[in-house]
């Protein structure tokens, strides 16, 4: 009996817990960190590219290009819930666009996107636009690699 009260206490607690640690996030971010878009490597990928941000955090992403237009985006991060969010963000905005609307975007369009994220994590935001942008570079460095290869 008392094990069982112990038991439901703990389960109260921790979900109380939760819902104080979550307080003042916006749902955007929630529902990026809970359900990622577009979490895990890519095979077959065109362009891909890795950083890690000055709070050790660190993310990469996978571009598939058709044309000038990337149709699929690929991201993985072992940051913390809003390093997730914003790796998560930056795929779903990449998304569709052409090369050159991907490399407008930028830490303040993901953070505007999200609805903000907790003070002093703005910098994942930076991360994300950071490492989409190189992923960016990489396919045309591939692309001109191969374009002299043919010549």
């Amino acid at each position: 009996m008392i094990s069982q009260k112990l038991m439901a206490w703990n389960r109260i607690a921790a979900e109380q817990a939760e819902q104080n640690a979550l307080r003042g996030i916006s749902p955007r971010v929630l529902e990026h960190w809970r359900n990622p878009h577009n979490f895990g490597p890519m095979q077959g990928a065109d362009a891909h590219a890795e950083a890690t941000g000055d709070c050790g955090d660190s993310m990469g992403f996978w571009l598939q290009v058709r044309g000038e237009r990337v149709e699929r985006v690929h991201f993985i991060t072992d940051g913390c819930m809003n390093s997730v969010a914003c790796g998560s963000m930056a795929a779903s905005l990449a998304e569709g666009r052409t090369l050159e609307e991907v490399a407008d975007i930028d830490h303040r369009v993901i953070l505007e996107a999200l609805g903000g994220v907790a003070d002093g994590d703005e910098h994942c935001a930076t991360l994300a636009a950071g490492t989409l942008h190189l992923a960016v570079g990489d396919f045309f460095r591939q692309f001109a690699t191969r374009a002299r290869a043919s010549n």
